[in-house]
């Protein structure tokens, strides 16, 4: 029986290729960040199966409301991740997105809002190879939760930063005298689309850790969907304007500390203007911490 499944990343994650020619998702330990960052498993609360998953969810199991414009009107499910690789138990194959075209201009529409181009490239920033304490490895200190991505599934662009009037941001990466890159929309949540096929239907989210269990997942309508996310908890349920000023700055000091430049030059976003609007199409809301790109590995 097939099930399409929507898997989508947020936060403090940096996405590389790994060794099987798919992406690994890295979600570093910035528990020390003010505010500080814990990545979760977060699913809905009706697509979770409590008879044949193994794996409990945070605070004994009490569900909440997340911020309507990003999890939608549904009850969800935490499932805190630390020192753990999470893995799907079952291969699964690729749907396409519908909207990657080569963007066009610095601002999202209905034909590009999927492509990659849109979230931060550490190449193009002058530090695109991430270390291998980071990737690889058990060191909590420096990555507390990885997801491999299989070979032939393609990543997709899912959502943006916002300003604080709603309206979908610009930014331009400098160092304070220098700018590089593009004037553009910043994509702050990555996904991915698959079909996956099992005899009842379901999903299923294994753990490195053999003790922490496994997460089964049944669709209540259509598509299963859930989320890796490295945030605050308060943003979780939190609505409302999208980051404090100077924390999406701070996002990308960790991002540099997770590559392999010594004593990089740091190129942080400045935020130019929200010119780009309100998205008319795909999600803009809570969480909204923006992933970032690494060309590879070391």
């Amino acid at each position: 029986m097939a099930t399409n499944l929507l898997l989508q990343f947020t936060g403090l994650c940096g996405i590389v290729p790994n060794d099987a020619g798919g992406h690994r998702v890295v979600m570093v330990n910035a528990t020390a960040m003010n505010p500080s960052h814990i990545p979760f498993l977060l699913v809905r609360e009706d697509e979770y199966d409590s008879a044949a998953s193994t794996r409990l969810p945070d605070n004994g199991g009490m569900s909440f409301f997340g911020d309507p414009a990003f999890f939608g009107p549904f009850k969800m499910l935490s499932f805190t991740l630390d020192d753990e690789d999470l893995s799907l138990a079952s291969a699964g194959t690729n749907i396409p997105p519908l909207h990657a075209a080569p963007p066009g201009a610095s601002c999202p529409s209905l034909n590009d809002w999927n492509s990659l181009a849109w979230v931060a490239d550490m190449s193009a920033l002058r530090a695109g190879t991430m270390s291998r304490n980071h990737f690889t490895g058990r060191n909590p200190a420096l990555a507390l939760a990885r997801f491999d991505i299989p070979a032939g599934i393609d990543l997709a662009t899912w959502g943006f930063a916002r300003d604080a009037m709603m309206n979908v941001a610009r930014f331009q990466f400098t160092d304070g005298s220098t700018s590089i890159g593009s004037l553009q929309a910043l994509a702050n949540i990555v996904a991915i689309a698959m079909s996956m096929t099992s005899p009842g239907g379901e999903v299923v989210l294994t753990s490195s850790n053999a003790s922490a269990g496994s997460v089964v997942l049944k669709p209540a309508s259509g598509r299963v969907t859930a989320w890796l996310a490295n945030i605050p908890p308060p943003e979780l349920t939190m609505s409302g304007p999208p980051m404090a000023p100077g924390t999406v700055n701070d996002h990308f000091h960790v991002f540099y500390g997770m590559s392999t430049a010594m004593n990089p030059t740091m190129f942080l976003p400045e935020l130019i203007d929200g010119i780009c609007g309100p998205l008319a199409f795909g999600s803009a809301s809570s969480p909204k911490c923006p992933p970032a790109l690494f060309a590879a590995h070391a």
